[in-house]
């Protein structure tokens, strides 16, 4: 059986390769890879995959099947670009693998039954599919689910941090900057958070950051901002690493806000991610047989 899927992964290879190229020297920006969509979905198609486009009502996102029954073995793929900057975290190699090995397994599940899905989950860099089709259900009658992301070196899967995405919203008083009569602008609030926020990171253990950046500070320097906005990443190790450091943020918006006399919105940018639990053994087998 190996042999058999080896022999369809060889003769697929080059198609496969073509289309990591392509994806490489093309690259979309998240939930807009519509050329990189219409080329996966069509070599599965054309496979024989049933394929549920624009899946949960997402554009770029589909759900492919092969075969019937358990068990149910899913691979997933990727395959946006960072904006401005390409695939440079290997979105086009991550994909070409997970297609390469969805081919393999289709011959698995001709002969020994069960099905075979692959989902395609766009928008990683803001976010990702994954986590909205976890909170759909889509994972509930998956009995694994594979995937091999490109990196400089080849290891076991490990862990990845539980991620907490939060928008903050000052606002304070507008007007001509230069007749300020002495009160602290929305922009005064926000660098006073990052001050603080920096000085917290110092303290934090490698297993808790919270970095952020400014995504709207004012468009010029003669006019105070009413409102100012900055997106935060808080990574723990744990959950409750990661509910730790949003405490924490949290603590120093609500002290900043009442010393500069501001008022405050924090709000979800994006889908939080719990850190992940990594199948020991499924890791171990899937790196024994890279070995051989």
């Amino acid at each position: 059986m190996k042999q058999e899927i080896i022999s369809i992964i060889a003769n697929a290879r080059e198609e496969i390769f073509k289309l990591s190229d392509y994806m490489y020297h093309n690259p979309e920006a998240s939930y807009k890879e519509v050329n990189a969509y219409n080329k996966i979905v069509n070599i599965l198609k054309e496979n024989a995959f049933m394929v549920e486009e624009h899946f949960l009502e997402i554009d770029t996102a589909f759900k492919a099947t092969f075969g019937e029954g358990y068990p149910n073995l899913c691979v997933i793929c990727e395959y946006d670009g960072a904006e401005d900057y390409g695939h440079i975290t290997g979105h086009n190699l991550l994909c070409a693998i997970s297609i390469l090995a969805a081919l393999g397994l289709k011959k698995a599940a001709e002969k020994i039954k069960g099905t075979i899905t692959v989902l395609g989950c766009p928008g990683e860099y803001y976010g990702g599919a994954k986590v909205t089709m976890a909170k759909q259900g889509v994972f509930q009658n998956i009995d694994a689910v594979l995937m091999a992301h490109p990196d400089i070196e080849t290891s076991e899967s490990g862990a990845s941090f539980a991620t907490t995405p939060l928008a903050v919203t000052y606002t304070g008083k507008d007007g001509l900057s230069f007749l300020n009569d002495g009160t602290s602008s929305a922009l005064d609030g926000m660098l006073l958070t990052f001050n603080i926020i920096n000085m917290l990171n110092k303290r934090f253990s490698k297993k808790l950051t919270i970095e952020g950046v400014l995504s709207n500070g004012g468009e010029t320097p003669l006019l105070l901002p009413k409102e100012v906005t900055a997106k935060f990443y808080i990574r723990g190790e744990t959950s409750s690493a990661a509910a730790y450091g949003e405490k924490e943020l949290r603590d120093t918006i609500n002290f900043v806000e009442k010393k500069l006399n501001l008022t405050s919105k924090i709000v979800l940018y994006s889908p939080p991610y719990q850190e992940l639990l990594t199948n020991i053994t499924l890791s171990r087998l899937f790196s024994h047989n890279l070995k051989e």
